[in-house]
């Protein structure tokens, strides 16, 4: 999960606030699929063209049975799409921080790193 640099003495280095935040959203969706969540009913409008394209998606001659199962497998998309960019940029900012020198020594305890993270943030990282 974090940017992980061995030391000689085999100690390891973590990514600072990139690293961490990529830990806080990893811990969240992992929360989140444990959710039991009940089905719900949304109506649409379409135009005649985007119902065209649905109906070309489904049934006998698509891939998906129904005009909602198709709906459905393009919101997950989307939804995973949304949630690959927001680890990316969280990879990104975790490499920045290796790169400007904010990380924090593991030492085996995540609570530990976590409150000398937010120490080391509230004095700007001096």
């Amino acid at each position: 999960m974090f940017s992980k640099k061995a030391e000689p003495d085999g100690s390891a280095f973590f990514g600072g606030g990139g690293c961490l935040k990529l830990w806080r959203i990893l811990t969240f969706y992992a929360k989140a699929t444990i959710l039991i969540l009940m089905a719900s009913t949304i109506n649409l409008s379409l135009t005649n063209e985007l119902r065209e394209f649905i109906d070309q998606h489904c049934g006998d001659h698509g891939l998906y049975a129904t005009p909602s199962e198709f709906i459905r497998s393009l919101l997950r998309e989307k939804k995973e799409r949304e949630e690959a960019a927001a680890i990316r940029e969280a990879i990104i900012d975790g490499c920045q921080d290796a790169i400007e020198d904010r990380t924090i020594e593991f030492t085996g305890s995540l609570d530990k790193v976590m409150k000398e993270f937010d120490q080391r943030e509230k004095q700007g990282w001096k």
